[in-house]
């Protein structure tokens, strides 16, 4: 999530930005969270345009990020691929009077989201098959240029913050749980380059080919498998709640199986992972709020109250889990 200063529309920016592909229209706001998107068209087509600060996100990030997507595709992988700029680039260096940028192009998908559809047991096994077919191509990937963070690097990095803040409870959790998936197995064939927001809402069905394409990346990083499957089973919980959720579950790790197996001691362990995944959101939501100002918009106070409680929500998970655990 990007810090709150930069959560809101900026039309001026976006123009600016825009003007590296030929012929987009004016930029609409669309949403901003981790990135600002903007919605343009080009010759009746629909694309969405993402940038975000340098101070953020590093460019070498989303270089890493495109050159897997490149990858994916040329493997026959369905994901969404960037739309070269008039300069050819497929993400765009951009300097600003608000400050250097990195951006991106991405056409929109025609398939229907599978958040909006009601999930039965043939599309939670297609979901399951098409993550497993993920990551079997992320196992023989090997990044060229720039490379994503491992877990480790990640939880270095929220040490760093939690000592920052000078959140106690935060740091314990982050060497409990750093302690924990250092004794977990690890291979080529548990642990790659994951997606990290395998979710329905990221998720296309093409209703003719039933065939799932894959959007945003801008999360991944090397992690075991499993944590994919946790936070795809989790998202499935959360949208359907808990009536016919292990029927769902059974038929998505049906298709999982259907293309790779799965290390059972880390299968056994995804309460580790979802504590994980807890704590790496709660962390990067606490420093994007931390910033305060005098005499706020109404807007940014409201949006303070909600994080606040998705922030309470993450904490008590990883908090529970490391709760009465000796280092």
């Amino acid at each position: 999530m990007l810090k709150l200063k930069y959560l809101f529309d900026n039309p001026d920016l976006a123009q600016m930005i825009a003007k590296n592909w030929n012929g987009l229209s004016t930029p609409a706001f669309f949403r901003t969270s981790s990135n600002a998107i903007y919605t343009v068209t080009k010759e009746g087509k629909i694309f969405f345009l993402r940038f975000s600060p340098q101070t953020e996100k590093s460019i070498n990030s989303v270089i890493a990020e495109v050159e897997f997507l490149m990858y994916l595709k040329d493997s026959g992988f369905n994901a969404c691929t960037p739309v070269p700029s008039k300069n050819f680039n497929l993400q765009e260096d951009v300097d600003t009077p608000w400050g250097k940028y990195t951006a991106v192009l991405f056409p929109c998908n025609s398939g229907v989201q599978l958040s909006e559809v009601k999930l039965d047991a043939h599309l939670s096994k297609l979901m399951g098959k098409t993550l497993g077919i993920l990551h079997e191509l992320s196992c023989q990937y090997t990044p060229k240029n720039c490379k994503r963070k491992s877990h480790d690097t990640i939880l270095n990095d929220t040490s760093e913050l939690a000592q920052k803040y000078r959140l106690n409870d935060v740091l314990t959790s982050v060497k409990i749980i750093q302690e924990e998936l250092g004794a977990l197995p690890k291979d080529i064939k548990n642990y790659g380059l994951i997606h990290y927001d395998f979710e329905t809402d990221n998720l296309f069905i093409d209703s003719e080919n039933q065939n799932i394409s894959v959007i945003d990346f801008d999360d991944s990083h090397y992690n075991w498998y499993a944590l994919d499957i946790e936070r795809a089973l989790n998202n499935i919980l959360e949208q359907n709640g808990d009536n016919g959720f292990n029927d769902l579950k059974s038929s998505f790790m049906d298709g999982y199986f259907s293309v790779r197996p799965i290390d059972e001691r880390i299968f056994e362990r995804l309460p580790l992972l979802t504590a994980y995944a807890n704590l790496y959101g709660y962390i990067r939501i606490y420093d994007s709020l931390f910033e305060r100002w005098n005499n706020e918009p109404e807007w940014m106070g409201k949006l303070r109250n909600y994080i606040n409680s998705l922030l309470n929500e993450r904490k008590k998970v990883f908090v529970e889990y490391t709760k009465g655990k000796i280092l």
